[in-house]
């Protein structure tokens, strides 16, 4: 069956030395790809095989068939002298050179004309280079390597291959050097190159520097502060492909409205979005994503089963055009007859009962993007004018009367100062141009308080303190609600107005609150991260602060009764000494080693123990520890030294207290009282659980 062909395909080409001949090489991976594509074709159309199996079995062979041109050529260079490897049986290894695999091909998504999308980097210190710079040296590696893979010749070619994702490819060799890749992409990149980055896998070469450079971008691909902004510029990379493709007669599954694009554009700008707070959405597989995406609550699940209906669909379609003649195209037959043929091949009697069916799709396709991606402006029929420095015109005045505000001419002096860009957060285009848009919402929520004037100083504030405008501005303007919501906090609590204003990104919180508490996961998930103790004390304490403000504004509005909030805190309280406690104690055993068959408990009193917890509560804990009698002390290796049990646990207690009372510019995460243990203030700070029974 296919699966044996395929299997027995990819076998032989692992089989291949990488010093063998050039043209074996060459001849050997067109093979390969002309057995296993025709073995795909035939369970395809077969119904053999589902979308996922097809995609990834080609995305296999394109891995395998790139992983031995690299190594070929790495190898070949070491022959000749080009080039000392440290493994030239195996030449990948240690390389210094790497290519990623980005689009479908990093997703594992690839149909049968796909180009495959790489981004070549190498190390320019990994390697020794006889007579030639590393940057020359790579450029030659690439073209042989772009050789290798897309000229045609009588065994016909394995995969044609861009390497225009790459940094500013009008201007950069086609191999770059790591880290003028890591420099661009920190201080230049765009959320275009954000959403590339998101499929982005190692798949050929030095596999072990490609993930360092990945775990290098880490922060720059998933934002901790959701990214709002991201819609905007996503969105109108598709206008400006629409615009492009408008005079085009062919319905063009991939581009087209109602297309691939559009699903694979929504699915990744929604991951934009949330996956930096959320690792559990870092897929770089649509239909894997889209059930994340659903799952979390960010996509409803209606939308998620007619969009994954679509995306089969749609790659169904693709997959039937390009198998005739191996053509690389997206657009259905142009001709009555041609479209007629091409239905019957989709399984269809007729070409209507096809296109019934697509423009099913294509309406299920276009109303979920424009959920996302089509924004009105709110309010755009007020005027409202506050250019010049002259009294503002009568009509503004009127305007802003109307609105609630009792003295316009103050508001203008604070509009004003927005429009001369004197928060830094305003001082971009985009950032004026979203708050032009914005601002007769921004000054109706904020006339709705109790004391507009109040809350139009605190939303200066908050707009002063923010380092930049245009995330917060683009989710303000994709959630016109949460602008009532926020004028209502500033307007109503000056403590959550403070937090907010040295916080901005607490708000992110407000968008999706839980109804029923689950904190440890979410904990837990934000220590991935963490390389020492104190990025997880400053992961978590950051946590039940944003935590902490999405409580106290559920309690404000009145969307969680007061007891309710209590129980959510003391929860809160749990899971955050849950997380806390294993991280503390890792960190201590490396210094102290460990005592075997020892524990630790942490026992929570008082209202928190309670579930009665209430905003600012300090945590009365008691800590109680029990090891083996024949444990006198901990074991380590050096350079940790050992220590008494029993001063082990105390010394690794008072570390735990340190960790959650540890102050910032904010305070500590907790305050916390132990005079509730058997000694209260006068005894130690852990009790064994001998002496507490006693």
């Amino acid at each position: 069956g296919p699966i044996a062909v395929v299997v027995a395909a990819l076998a032989a080409l692992a089989k291949i030395p990488p010093n063998a001949p050039r043209t074996q090489i060459a001849s050997e991976v067109r093979r390969a790809k002309r057995v296993v594509a025709l073995a795909v074709a035939v369970a395809d159309i077969g119904g053999a095989w589902t979308l996922e199996q097809i995609t990834e079995t080609l995305s296999t062979l394109a891995t395998a068939t790139l992983g031995l041109v690299v190594a070929h050529l790495l190898r070949d260079a070491h022959d000749r002298g080009d080039l000392v490897l440290p493994f030239k049986d195996d030449p990948a290894r240690a390389s210094g050179f790497v290519a990623l695999g980005m689009g479908k091909l990093g997703a594992g998504e690839l149909n049968y004309s796909s180009d495959i999308d790489l981004i070549l980097l190498h190390d320019p210190d990994a390697g020794i280079y006889n007579g030639d710079s590393p940057t020359g040296f790579y450029t030659r590696l690439a073209r042989n390597l772009v050789t290798l893979m897309e000229v045609r010749d009588a065994d016909g070619y394995v995969f044609r291959t861009d390497l225009r994702l790459r940094p500013d490819p009008a201007a950069t060799p086609p191999c770059i050097a790591l880290p003028a890749a890591i420099a661009y992409y920190e201080s230049m990149g765009q959320n275009w190159e954000r959403a590339a980055m998101l499929k982005a896998r190692p798949v050929a070469g030095d596999l072990a520097l490609g993930a360092h450079f990945l775990s290098e971008l880490r922060p720059f691909v998933w934002r901790r502060q959701r990214d709002f902004a991201a819609i905007a510029d996503i969105g109108a990379m598709k206008r400006r492909i629409d615009i492009h493709r408008a005079s085009a007669a062919a319905y063009n599954v991939k581009l087209g409205a109602g297309g691939i694009r559009e699903i694979e554009f929504l699915t990744q700008t929604l991951q934009m979005v949330w996956g930096g707070h959320d690792p559990g959405l870092r897929d770089p597989r649509t239909l894997v994503a889209l059930k994340l995406l659903a799952k979390a609550g960010h996509l409803p699940r209606r939308t998620q089963a007619s969009l994954e209906r679509a995306y089969r669909f749609l790659r169904q379609v693709e997959h039937r055009l390009q198998m005739v003649a191996d053509r690389q195209t997206h657009s259905l037959p142009e001709t009555a007859t041609g479209l007629a043929d091409f239905s019957r091949f989709m399984g269809f009697a007729s070409a209507d009962a096809f296109e019934t069916v697509l423009r099913r799709h294509q309406v299920h396709v276009q109303n979920a993007y424009r959920a996302l991606f089509g924004v009105a402006d709110a309010n755009g029929a007020t005027v409202l004018d506050f250019s010049g420095t002259d009294d503002i015109p009568v009509e503004t005045t009127e305007a802003l009367s109307a609105f609630g505000f009792a003295d316009p001419a103050k508001v203008a002096v604070t509009v004003r100062a927005w429009r001369a860009g004197r928060p830094r957060a305003l001082r971009s285009a985009r950032a004026q141009e979203l708050m032009a848009q914005l601002l007769p919402a921004v000054l109706a929520a904020l006339a709705g308080q109790s004391n507009p004037t109040g809350a139009l100083a605190r939303f200066d504030d908050f707009l002063t303190h923010l380092p930049a405008g245009v995330a917060i501005l683009s989710l303000f303007q994709h959630y016109p609600d949460l602008l009532g919501r926020i004028a209502a906090v500033l307007g109503a609590s000056p403590m959550l107005a403070d937090h907010l204003t040295r916080h901005p990104a607490a708000l992110e919180g407000l968008l999706a609150p839980r109804a029923t508490p689950d904190y440890l996961p979410l904990l837990t998930a934000q220590l991935g991260d963490a390389q020492t103790l104190e990025d997880s004390i400053v992961a978590i304490r950051t946590t039940v602060r944003e935590e902490e403000f999405a409580l106290a504004v559920a309690t404000l509005e009145g969307r969680i009764e007061a007891d309710d909030a209590g129980v959510a805190r003391a929860a809160l309280a749990d899971a955050a000494l849950g997380a806390l406690l294993p991280a503390v104690l890792a960190d201590f055993a490396r210094r102290f080693g460990k005592i075997r068959g020892g524990g630790l408990a942490v026992v929570l009193l008082g209202k928190a123990g309670g579930r009665e917890m209430m905003a600012g509560s300090d945590l009365d804990l008691m800590l109680i520890y029990d090891h083996p009698g024949t444990v006198q002390n901990s074991t380590a290796s050096l350079p940790a030294r050992t220590l008494p049990a029993s001063q082990w646990f105390i010394r690794a207690v008072h570390s735990y207290i340190g960790a959650l009372t540890a102050p910032d510019a904010d305070g500590p995460m907790y305050a916390v009282d132990m005079r509730l243990r058997p000694s209260g203030n006068k005894g130690p700070v852990a009790v064994s659980l001998a002496g507490f029974e006693r």
